[in-house]
């Protein structure tokens, strides 16, 4: 028989009781049921969040405790603060005991082909498990996606075997890698019998923190759930008390301890305990007044005194121990306390310790000898605070000096540690050894990718030498050069959408190759010049002379140099906007990826090739280079490659027409999600907007852009594209709300030749052309003004700025600058650029009188719209088009311009594009009466001739290709037709047509 849930919550509030936990059987009921959840198969991802003290990490020890009962695997994870720990330490330390006891054999096939990139980070799984593969060198953003993926797979498999708990404890400690890592496990958690429960502390995870974020994007996975942990109810509190001293207080004593603690489980402890050890926990009080009673009493005001008091009643050697143990950290051994102590031998050293456990003050780790750890975070930081600075320095200073003896020449994950405790050494032991082991940390970090954490220790580096992580500063010695190297390359990896980003780390990197050159270390010099940081397009990295100087000490035919050569290929690309140079450097890094048979380099070269022929808008180009490294068997293609080549495909294939099928930009999507880069991530989602902006599918375009904006908020790509969608669906207000956004990423900063600045001078415009009134207020004449004069703005940017001052233009009606602007925008007759160019010349012609000049235009528009798949641009070129053939009042335009607006309007109609529809009715209503002849059954014009080649047996699309429309449009006139003529299939409707004589035109139609 299977409990039901009301059964099981039973039990568990039974089995807490009898295990002496009080007070917490709702919690447990919500725990239990989401394990339930897990041993269904639903993974389940649980926060336990409160102040400190408040029970989370005891409520998680019960939860641990139940899940053992059901044969639960538990591992436990903990963050600590600021004690040197390594990157990822809440889930190696978990993850290497696991592995230390699960049999070989089965360990290998829970980690398959992940074992090469976890014994990355656990060195340990290579002495557990032999002959595994060292993980092939990647792209730092694809080997942290390999990294996390593995980590994710490893779960999976092993709860396949066991059902899984893992405990994450005081995550407001966590370094962010951990917590992308939580949050990458958490996506995978569907399906899976595993369980993650987190325990933080509310008031440190402000929305603007690492774990406020990471708690922002959990909180939209239906696996999450956030239960707050509040303090014991009132009626609660004697039980507590009287398992915690096998005391029972009276009641006015119970009513005072828990108005005093608030329920706070560790603080009512520690009260009741104090109180024990005083024996008035059982007297009679003298006082019916609460305030009055607790000054009686003389109970301690706040946690951190009630510690003082506990720690005041050991003797002074145990505290002198323990103080020393604070140093170290919430975890530490007993050979090294034993080092740091003068004591007489060990055995008083045990003495001691055992005095603090007795006291509740420390308690032995499981899982090996000597380990302990303070029982709560709250004893480690009272004691540690406790100590004067001088001392503290001094204890630092001599833990690092034993920690340095015990690890010897190779420290492995330890340097983390080593840098903490003489970063606090600082003042008595000099900088020597901080530098040395911060330098170490920051590399161990970057071989980790915990990036975020590497930033972090060059940066503490770099201050302690007096050289500016963020100025243009020359590298004193080898140590600084190192620093600021590794600091280039972490900055590089954390790329994001923001004027100016990458600058900093370009400075880094030229101070770190400018020392090397100068000391003449060639070879350290080139292997900085071949990892230039990433730049915003636009930016001037003023790199070209590094790659120049590297180029002329790099050894011939190396790969190096053909990197070095794609390096400069791509800065005379998009920086220096010098095409000629660029494309002989690109063929002559191809020249050497061929003949060394270099794979990767080859695969990089030409997607930067491609991207430079793109920014150049040498479309074909471009698609062309892609195309070869598409064709790449799936097991050769560099992830990071494969996205560079879909990306400059996709957007090629657009500029030029050519379809774009909706699953090449779901190709991408997948392609990024591999990689697990955000700057790609968000590439793909902006390129699945804009497939489905064009084909008229607003709501999948909005839907890709919320998630492309979720991964890159401030991405300026997306804050151009986004705006045209409501813009064009007459959304005005949420148009207006996301082009205010682009603005306020853009205020402070100075204005650039980047896509940040060309997109606004884009939404700007099609705003006002749209709404038909200038924008208010205009944008600074300024902006297009350095747009299109400065020397590194690329040719695809200039003309983004001219289309969007083109509309801009048309709605002010000034003419001088729609010729202008004409003869700019004229070399991309035949291309699309955010819109189909050929309409945008037609209409800028017609601005300026040049009829017959704008219908050739509209007439190329028409078939390139319908081929590329460009559904409202092609609406609005029948618009366009039918304006200017009533302007031009020749035989037969009345009729065709009546055509075009009735296509327009049936398209604005399907699609809801109410200003196009607007538009079309104000042009129908100043023609007056329609020219054309009343068919029977109110058939239009267009419907006749739809319905004479339906007579004639042609398909949709037969019917599409002679009178160039869309094939859907063919495909809702013919419906409209089945309903006036009263048929239910086409043969009905030819039938009709018969009947009616409409199969051949009348004399006077002719």
């Amino acid at each position: 028989m299977c409990p039901t849930n009301g059964m099981v919550r039973a039990l568990t509030n039974r089995e807490s009781r009898e295990s002496g936990f009080i007070g917490r059987q709702t919690e447990m009921a919500a725990l239990t049921d989401a394990l339930d959840e897990v041993l269904s198969g639903r993974g389940q991802m649980v926060m336990l969040a409160g102040e400190p003290g408040i029970g989370k990490t005891r409520t998680a020890q019960e939860l641990a405790r139940l899940a053992k009962g059901r044969k639960v695997q538990v591992l436990w994870g903990w963050c600590y603060e600021g004690e040197g720990a390594p990157s990822y330490w809440p889930w190696v330390d978990p993850l290497r005991a696991y592995f230390q006891s699960v049999e070989p054999n089965s360990l290998r096939d829970q980690l398959g082909s992940g074992a090469g990139p976890i014994a990355e980070l656990i060195p340990e799984v290579l002495g557990i498990i032999k002959g595994i593969e060292s993980a092939p060198r990647m792209d730092p953003d694809q080997a942290r996606f390999r990294l996390f993926d593995s980590i994710a797979r490893f779960f999976k498999r092993a709860s396949e075997d066991s059902p899984m708990l893992l405990v994450i404890d005081d995550l407001h400690w966590a370094d962010q890698p951990s917590l992308l890592l939580l949050e990458f496990v958490a996506r995978q958690l569907d399906g899976n019998k595993i369980m993650i429960l987190g325990t933080y502390r509310d008031s440190e995870a402000p929305p603007e923190s690492p774990l406020g974020q990471s708690l922002g994007r959990l909180a939209r996975l239906p696996s999450f759930t956030r239960r707050p942990i509040n303090g014991l109810p009132a009626e609660d509190v004697a039980s507590f008390v009287r398992g915690e001293t096998g005391i029972t207080p009276p009641e006015q004593l119970v009513g005072a301890i828990h108005a005093h603690t608030e329920g706070n489980p560790f603080f009512l402890g520690e009260v009741a305990r104090y109180l024990a050890e005083q024996g008035r926990l059982d007297e009679a009080p003298d006082s019916h007044d609460q305030p009055e009673l607790l000054v009686n009493l003389s109970i301690p005001q706040s946690i951190r005194d009630v510690i003082g008091q506990r720690l005041i009643r050991l003797t002074e050697r145990c505290n002198q121990a323990l103080t020393t143990a604070s140093v170290i950290g919430r975890e530490f051994e007993l050979p090294l306390l034993a080092e740091l102590t003068e004591l007489d031998g060990p055995e008083q050293l045990l003495g001691l310790l055992d005095e603090a456990i007795s006291a509740r003050i420390i308690e032995v780790l499981p899982g090996g000898t000597g380990r302990y750890q303070f029982r709560h975070a709250l004893m480690q930081q009272t004691l540690s605070e406790s100590i004067a600075f001088g001392q503290k320095v001094q204890l630092h200073a001599r833990t690092g000096t034993a920690l340095e003896k015990a690890y010897g020449t190779d420290p492995g994950s330890h340097v983390a540690e080593l840098a903490h405790h003489f970063t606090q050494a600082v003042p008595v032991v000099g900088n020597e050894q901080m530098l040395r082991y911060t330098l170490m940390a920051g590399e161990r970090a970057l071989a980790t990718y915990a990036h975020e954490e590497a930033v972090e220790h060059f940066v503490r580096g770099l201050e302690a030498m007096d050289v500016d992580p963020n100025g243009r500063t020359p590298a004193p010695d080898a140590i600084a050069a190192g620093l600021l190297y590794g600091l280039a390359r972490a900055r590089s990896a954390l790329f994001i959408f923001r004027p100016g980003n990458a600058q900093d780390a370009v400075a880094n990197l030229r101070s770190a190759f400018e020392y090397h050159v100068a000391v003449e270390d060639k070879e350290r010099a080139v292997e900085i010049a071949q990892s230039p940081p990433r730049l915003v397009i636009g930016e001037r990295g003023g790199l070209g002379d590094v790659m120049e100087v590297a180029l002329g000490i790099a050894p011939e035919g190396s790969s190096a140099k053909g990197q070095l050569l794609a390096n400069h290929g791509w800065i005379a690309g998009v920086e220096e906007i010098d095409y000629g140079i660029s494309s002989q450097s690109f063929q002559e890094a191809l020249q050497i990826a061929r003949e060394n048979g270099d794979g990767l380099l080859l695969q990089r070269t030409l997607t930067l090739a491609a991207q430079v022929d793109f920014y150049h808008e040498r479309f074909q180009d471009a698609i062309d280079k892609t195309k070869q490294v598409l064709a790449l068997p799936a097991g050769d293609l560099d992830l990071v490659a494969e996205c560079a080549a879909r990306y400059i495909n996709i957007f090629s294939a657009f500029s030029i027409g050519e379809p774009t099928r909706p699953q090449e930009p779901v190709a991408f999507v997948t392609a990024a999600e591999k990689l697990g880069n955000r700057l790609w991530l968000h590439f793909a989602h902006w390129m699945s907007e804009y497939e489905a902006k064009f084909r008229g599918d607003w709501e999948t375009a909005r839907q890709s852009g919320i998630r492309g904006l979720a991964i890159a908020p401030n991405a300026p790509t997306l804050l151009a594209t986004m705006p045209l969608t409501e813009l064009e669906t007459g959304h005005f207000d949420r148009a207006d709300e996301l082009f205010q956004q682009q603005l306020g990423v853009l205020a402070g900063n100075s204005v650039d030749p980047t896509f940040n600045f060309s997109g606004a001078v884009l939404v700007s415009g099609m705003t006002s052309w749209i709404t038909g009134s200038p924008r208010q207020p205009t944008l600074p004449a300024k902006f297009a003004d350095i747009l299109l004069s400065s020397r590194s703005g690329v040719p695809f940017f200039a003309t983004t700025t001219n289309i969007g001052l083109a509309f801009e233009a048309l709605t002010t009606a000034d003419v001088e600058s729609c010729q202008r602007l004409y003869d700019s925008l004229l070399k991309m007759s035949g291309n699309y650029v955010f819109v189909v160019v050929d309409r945008l010349l037609g209409q800028l012609s017609h601005a300026v009188g040049a009829t017959y000049q704008a219908i050739d235009h509209f007439e190329k528009a028409m078939p390139f719209s319908i081929n590329g798949g460009f559904r409202s641009e092609y609406a609005w070129t029948c618009w366009g088009y039918a304006a200017a053939l009533l302007e031009r009042r020749a035989d037969g335009d009345r009729r065709q311009a009546e055509e075009l607006l009735e296509e327009a309007l049936q398209i604005s109609i399907e699609l809801g594009m109410p200003p196009l529809r607007s538009r079309v009715d104000t042009l129908t209503s100043q023609m007056g009466e329609p020219s054309v002849p009343t068919y029977p059954g109110g058939l239009t014009q267009r419907e006749v001739e739809i319905i004479r080649l339906v007579a004639a047996g042609k398909t949709d699309r037969e019917i599409a290709e002679d009178l160039i429309i869309a094939v859907r449009t063919v495909t809702t006139h013919v419906g409209n037709i089945l309903n006036k003529t009263g048929s239910s299939n086409r043969a009905e409707a030819a039938s009709y047509a018969n009947q009616h004589g409409l199969v051949t035109p009348d004399a006077d139609e002719e």
